[in-house]
């Protein structure tokens, strides 16, 4: 599915900013809050998931969660995904 959205330059600019120090992209950033705000009814594990599928590193995934890392690790693996390759800390390919 595609979604467009319109984000004033200066809104365009800060999410940038969060991104990049996150080493994920901008559309990667807005699913992952807009997950984080959901209502979820879901285990640690399903959260894990959707933001390993939404981008983040485990390290990144685990401060989010207040997890341990080895923690996400697990579910991630359980998940079956392989870990998003941003390097330890979490950091990554910059966004030009």
């Amino acid at each position: 599915m595609r979604v467009v959205i319109d984000i004033p330059d200066r809104d365009y600019g800060r999410l940038v900013n969060v991104a990049e120090g996150m080493g994920v992209k901008v559309p990667e950033l807005i699913f992952a809050a807009t997950l984080e705000l959901m209502p979820w009814r879901e285990t640690t594990a399903d959260r894990v998931e959707h933001l390993v599928r939404a981008g983040l590193s485990d390290a990144r995934i685990a401060q989010r969660l207040d997890v341990p890392n080895w923690k996400v690790a697990q579910y991630r693996r359980d998940a079956g995904l392989a870990a998003n390759n941003q390097g330890r800390g979490g950091g990554g390919k910059k966004v030009a």
